[in-house]
């Protein structure tokens, strides 16, 4: 048996729902959108990305120039995502944060 949080799983799920509902909107534009807003999912995904991040245990990096070279690296790959993100017009800041922040992740938390 898998032991994940509730809070973990429901964040997961609702990451993979936003996802999949952009992507479907993206392929045809109005099929989500006639029914609900494809970003309000973002109500539900911030307040569990906080109650999840904030229930794991903090770990400073290894070296600084780790994170220096991470936090390089997420720069250059969100502005590589704002760049080519046109199509996808008001969450394309989104999608650049949370692009540029990919590279920190793994470095910040212990799980």
């Amino acid at each position: 048996m898998v032991a994940i949080s509730n809070i973990r799983f429901a964040l997961g799920i609702s990451v993979v729902l936003y996802i999949v509902l952009l992507f479907a909107e993206y392929l045809r534009p109005g099929f989500v959108s006639s029914a609900m807003n494809v970003h309000g999912i973002w109500l539900v995904i911030v307040p569990l990305c906080i109650v999840e991040c904030m229930s794991r245990n903090f770990v400073p990096p290894r070296s600084k120039l780790v994170l220096v070279l991470s936090i390089l690296a997420g720069i250059i790959f969100g502005l590589i995502v704002w760049k080519l993100g046109e199509p996808f017009d008001a969450a394309r800041f989104w999608f650049a944060a949370a692009v540029g922040a990919l590279p920190i992740v793994p470095l910040r938390f212990n799980r």
